[in-house]
């Protein structure tokens, strides 16, 4: 069921959007899923066996899952754009340099917990998972995204680096900002990242969810198979955590869910103001695409968004019964 709004606009049915992190769970899961059912690599392979870079560092021996669930001991974010620009200058965003650059400091941040003792949500890992698929699919995540997941399922408004002539969301009040990521990180990695910079419709984030939802449910659904995805969207085991690899369910209480939420959900949030629900026994799925920072994002703070949120969540459960 989706819903789409925009500032001072009437939602558009074609309208394409920043989908910010939902980038993780809709890209580089879908992706990380369609490895695993080649055998291409297992979630429980070290990190050091597709990113050399990491052998050596406190890094190489964690393991994919770990990265996925958000229990690898990363911290959550660091402005890696901004100590890129100062090291190799204004414009090397998009570049190789860039990219090394960001790599060796994720590679070299401190862990801030043991790895698997508890969930911290972490951009980081993520970035880490960027470079595992470019090792295992053998090309750029962007074009393994359009070959393994876009294709077989006919998305036709879902990309990275989407072209401009699309009918795009602008992520600011600055031209300058259409169809360009609005997260600094991904943007200095030149658009292209396990954690965020994925522009899609709604319609299409619905029929990426539908297809899993086929495929949790038994059949195979375009590229995902059943028995990976069932082993993505299985619960982690890590103490207190509400993740499974690359999706979250509901917390316990005060759930961006909402109150009267069916029992078994996966979904994920998105900084700019986007969200999915998909509930595992109906196959119903709730999308919202917002751009809270469209005007900046200091006149939508996320607790007044995360109200929304929560209101349009219990509006859709109790239409749908």
């Amino acid at each position: 069921m989706p819903f789409e709004a925009a500032v001072g606009s009437p939602g558009r049915p074609d309208a394409v959007w920043d989908l910010a992190s939902l980038t993780k769970p809709l890209a580089a899961t879908t992706v990380l899923m369609t490895l695993a059912a080649e055998g291409r690599l297992s979630p429980s392979d070290p990190l050091a066996r597709f990113v050399p870079e990491a052998a050596g560092t406190d890094k190489a021996a964690l393991t994919l899952a770990s990265l996925l669930d958000h229990s690898a001991g990363l911290p959550w974010w660091r402005d890696y754009a901004r100590a890129a620009r100062r090291a190799l200058g204004p414009g090397c965003g998009g570049t190789p340099a860039a990219r090394e650059e960001v790599l060796r400091r994720v590679l070299a941040e401190p862990l801030t917990h043991a790895p698997g003792t508890k969930a911290v949500y972490s951009d980081l890992g993520f970035m880490l998972l960027d470079r595992v698929i470019e090792a295992a699919a053998g090309v750029p995540p962007d074009a393994a995204f359009a070959a393994r997941v876009a294709a077989p399922l006919g998305l036709s408004r879902t990309a990275f680096r989407p072209p401009p002539d699309w009918d795009l969301v602008p992520t600011s009040r600055t031209a300058r900002l259409r169809g360009l990521v609005h997260d600094g990180n991904a943007r200095v990695l030149g658009g292209v990242a396990g954690h965020a910079g994925l522009f899609g419709t709604a319609a299409e984030v619905a029929s990426i969810l539908a297809a899993l939802h086929a495929a949790w449910a038994g059949s195979r659904a375009g590229p995902f198979w059943p028995e990976v995805v069932r082993r993505f969207l299985a619960r982690s085991e890590v103490p207190g955590s509400t993740r499974t690899l690359g999706f979250d369910t509901p917390s316990a209480s005060g759930s961006l869910a909402g109150d009267r939420h069916p029992p078994r959900l996966v979904g994920h949030t998105g900084f700019t103001g986007t969200m999915f629900w998909l509930d595992l026994d109906s196959g119903t799925s709730l999308v919202l695409l917002t751009n809270r920072v469209l005007l900046g994002a200091a006149r939508a703070p996320i607790p007044r968004l995360n109200d929304v949120r929560r209101a349009v969540c219990d509006a859709v459960w109790d239409a749908v019964g």
